[in-house]
């Protein structure tokens, strides 16, 4: 027992009380960039964006840190890579809104390698997650539309806490399973 709060909790005791807090020390560095593009042909508005962005760093361990055998580790739960890509295409009554997200490899918390002083995280597959928005507008108080989510229906994943792809007796998947394609459709009347 810590004996924090008086071994209490909102009024009940309780044998064990469990407190986050951050030690340590981590380093990160990246940075994006994004171009947007916008142009009219006749009837044809169109407005484009893409961008690419990186990120890592290093997190000192400060248990192990001054340790002859201490090395430092890679952030965990991110892509060091992401690249985004956006349309919006409005040609006289109907829009069309492509969204593409291309995904790096994401890092996990379990340790994959140790090469100089950097331990490398085990990695899980990167991604290419396409949405599709359609409308057409019907009359000025008319529209339908539809939203298509993961439109090229990927089986992608997700990190998640406490992953080891080491591990045959997992508790936790290798990667949080993430949506199948999804169509969502409707109408909009405004009076």
């Amino acid at each position: 027992s810590t004996h924090l709060y008086h071994n209490m909790f909102n009024g009940i005791p309780v044998d064990h009380i469990e407190v986050f807090i951050n030690e340590g020390r981590e380093e990160n560095y990246g940075g994006s960039i994004q171009l947007n593009w916008k142009n009219s042909f006749g009837r044809i508005r169109i407005n484009s964006y893409t961008s690419i962005c990186y990120v890592n760093g290093k997190v000192d361990d400060p248990t192990t840190e001054n340790e002859p055998t201490h090395v430092d580790a890679r952030p965990e739960f991110i892509s060091p890579f992401m690249f985004h890509f956006g349309l919006d295409v409005k040609a006289g009554k109907f829009s069309l809104a492509p969204r593409l997200i291309l995904m790096g490899r994401q890092n996990l918390a379990g340790v994959k390698d140790t090469v100089g002083n950097i331990s490398n995280p085990q990695t899980l597959a990167g991604y290419a997650l396409l949405n599709l928005s359609l409308r057409l507008n019907v009359t000025k108080q008319f529209s339908v539309f539809t939203n298509i989510s993961n439109a090229l229906n990927q089986h992608y994943r997700s990190v998640g806490f406490n992953m080891d792809l080491k591990k045959n007796d997992t508790e936790l998947f290798y990667g949080q399973r993430e949506d199948p394609i999804r169509v969502m459709g409707g109408f909009n009347f405004t009076f």
